[in-house]
């Protein structure tokens, strides 16, 4: 063609021809002089994306700022099946710098953790390389509750681990068998309540044994006949009992009975109550009470001491009057407050009401004789004290 305007020639319908023979009688509609399109006109059609491996659920596609510089994203794709894609990305609308290490989490196997019984405080994992199914330690979880883990070792992580037991070293579970009589060594589920340098047991059918220490989940030292020795085939599974035992005893001046009872002693005194007892009668102002109750122990007991010495370390105070006040009832606390020579200031308790003068004048109250004490004892108190008064030593 020679000089002039560019017009239509003819719509080539596909991206592939390079020729085209001109038949066209005529040329059609002038050439456009801008992008008509609206779209852009740098495409760069890229093929052969690598897939990923298993478990991949998208790959981000990244390239230079024309061809320098440092790679940037271009798209992310959201799958692991397409290899081909149109890049029309501005080079002003590339994103993130491509990462320098790799993030992505590869080898995750999603592992369900079994929850132990009571007794587990911890659970140790164990796997074995695509190599050959022996299995090496990986890792503890410290604690009986997490139900599942992520689990990212790789193969060399697994090949120094110490290897899976090949029996049950847990002693939470005890293998079949017996003990025979005159074994040194008793083995238990656990060691832990008994003491580690050594006690005595009580095991099924009443035999009582004597051992010295613990060796691994074992009691030991145990003699092979007499006082504290296994006299009967022990079964596997049989209930063993740290005896009860009293240690640093000492002051023993004659035997004791097999059997015989032992009794927890508990003293309190009040030496201000004594003080005070010594200056209105003379001597060291000592009076010994002893209760007996073998249903305590040692808190309940100095409880039960304590709350006496608070009832019976001073003298009784009980004074008698009477009254007309329609209040009066046993069991009522009032607060007496008499000068010398008498000097009581304190809180009472009404023991005792007797009632007469019942209506002998139209609007007079009857006459309450009232007795009332510091102490008020009860029926039942009474009569256990009654019952107790036989041990009582009284020192004046």
């Amino acid at each position: 063609m020679g000089a002039g305007i560019y017009g239509l020639v003819a719509t080539i319908n596909n991206n592939t021809a390079t020729t085209h023979q001109d038949a066209a009688a005529s040329i059609g509609a002038e050439a456009p002089t801008s992008n008509t399109t609206g779209t852009a006109v740098q495409r760069i059609p890229v093929s052969n994306i690598p897939l990923g491996p298993a478990g991949v659920t998208q790959r981000k596609l990244y390239r230079r700022f024309n061809g320098a510089g440092t790679f940037k994203l271009v798209t992310t794709i959201a799958n692991n099946t397409g290899t081909t894609f149109n890049d029309t990305i501005a080079n002003s609308a590339l994103g993130a710098n491509a990462l320098t290490t790799a993030t992505a989490v590869g080898n995750r196997i999603k592992a369900t953790i079994p929850i132990g019984p009571a007794a587990v405080i911890a659970r140790e994992l164990y796997m074995s390389p695509v190599a050959n199914q022996i299995r090496r330690h990986i890792g503890t979880i410290n604690d009986n509750v997490l139900p599942s883990l992520d689990i990212t070792n790789s193969d060399a992580s697994i090949a120094n681990g110490v290897l899976e037991p090949t029996a049950d070293t847990s002693g939470l579970q005890q293998p079949n068998g017996q003990v025979n009589p005159g074994a040194a060594v008793l083995p238990v589920a656990s060691a832990a309540p008994f003491r580690s340098s050594g006690g005595w047991a009580t095991l099924a059918g009443g035999q009582t044994i004597r051992y010295s220490g613990i060796t691994g989940q074992s009691l030991s030292g145990i003699p092979a006949s007499g006082s504290g020795a296994i006299l009967t085939t022990v079964l596997y599974g049989q209930q063993a009992l740290p005896a009860p035992m009293l240690i640093g005893v000492t002051g023993l001046t004659r035997p004791m009975l097999k059997g015989s009872a032992v009794h927890i002693w508990i003293q309190r005194d009040d030496l201000l109550a004594q003080a005070e007892h010594a200056a209105r009668t003379g001597g060291d102002g000592i009076v010994e009470f002893l209760i007996v109750d073998a249903r305590r122990g040692v808190d309940s007991l100095a409880d039960r001491w304590e709350a006496d010495l608070a009832l019976c370390s001073r003298p009784i105070v009980t004074i008698s009057y009477a009254t007309r006040d329609l209040k009066t009832k046993s069991g009522k606390p009032i607060v007496v407050n008499l000068p010398p020579p008498l000097s009581i200031v304190q809180t009472l308790t009404i023991q005792e009401v007797t009632i007469t003068e019942i209506d002998i004048a139209p609007g007079l109250a009857p006459r309450f004789t009232v007795k009332a004490s510091s102490v008020r004892f009860s029926l039942e108190d009474t009569l256990r004290r009654l019952i107790a008064v036989g041990p009582v030593t009284v020192n004046t």
